[in-house]
Parts: structure tokens; sequence; C-alpha cells
């Protein structure tokens, strides 16, 4: 019931998805009631489909057993941004060890690694850079917009200074 499979409990296993044979197999491990999972790239040969219904199911089992442990080694952006934590190893050595949050602000040093960085956290920053772009393109109208009415009233001032002094006359 845990991984949703019920509905496949006669079926051969080998007429099951990728996705589908992955979720058996966590429901095997969970029968046994762990305290750690350890995933190792648990969806690396899945198709899109399949990934989801494994971080969905990853999400939901942290949701329901709140001592349960998943330790997942993954090389998937996606799937390591929805960990409560990440530790990034490069070389044998950690880099990382925090948040994705505070791990994924690390762009350029990631990138440096053959790593990525989660969909969300680049559609963040290209919204931030079309925001930014936006603000700066009204800034440099609003600029405009105050030298063209200064310009005005300069021309105003001269035409009124000549119609005054036309009228003097």
């Amino acid at each position: 019931s845990k991984v949703g499979m019920e509905e496949f409990l006669k079926k051969e296993p080998t007429s099951l998805s990728g996705g589908q044979q992955q979720r058996v197999a966590i429901a095997g491990v969970l029968a046994m009631h762990p305290r750690l999972i350890i995933m190792d790239e648990s969806t690396s040969m899945l198709d899109p489909k399949g990934k989801k219904e494994i971080r969905d199911l990853i999400v939901k089992l942290r949701k329901e057993n709140p001592s349960l442990t998943i330790l997942s080694i993954t090389h998937d952006i996606e799937e390591a941004y929805l960990s409560d934590r990440v530790i990034v190893l490069s070389k044998g050595e950690v880099k990382y060890n925090d948040t994705p949050k505070n791990v994924f602000v690390h762009e350029k040093e990631l990138l440096d690694m053959d790593l990525d960085i989660p969909f969300v956290y680049k559609l963040k920053k290209e919204l931030e850079r079309k925001k930014k772009l936006e603000e700066e393109k009204r800034r440099k109208e609003e600029i405009k917009r105050k030298k063209e009415a200064e310009a005005k009233k300069r021309y105003d001032d001269y035409w009124n200074a000549h119609l005054e002094l036309k009228n003097s006359l």
C-alpha cells in the first residue's frame, strides 16, 4: 500500500516498468521496517515518468515515516533538490554538506565539477535576470521622461519669456 502497487500483485515482475520494479524493490525493503534505506542511483535507468514516480514515493515515505532515514546516492539533481541535506563529493572529498538551498547557490562551482543545478534554480535565476533587465529598462525610460520634461520646461520658460518680452515692447 505504501508504494501503490496493489493492482500489480498478480503480474509478472518482467512485465512491470522500471519505476514499478523500483517501487516493488522499495516495498520489499519497507517490509523489513528499516530505520535506514540506502538508495544507489535508484532513478538512473528510469524514464522521466519512472523518475517522477520514485521521487514522489521518496517524498511520501519521508512524510509518513519521519524517523526513517533515506540516504540517496544520485547524480539526479532534481532528486537531490528534494533532500533535507545534500553532500557533494568531488574526487573523494566533501565539497559541500548543507541544505539544498545552501548548496545549489554555488552554481559555478557545481558546474565546474560537471554537476548541474535544479531546474527551479535555473528558472529563478532567469526570472531574476529578466526582472533586473525590466527594472533597468524602466529606470532608463524614467530618466528619458525626466530629461524630456526638463527640456520641455526649458523650452516653455524660454517661449513664455519671449512672449513677455514681445508683449512688453
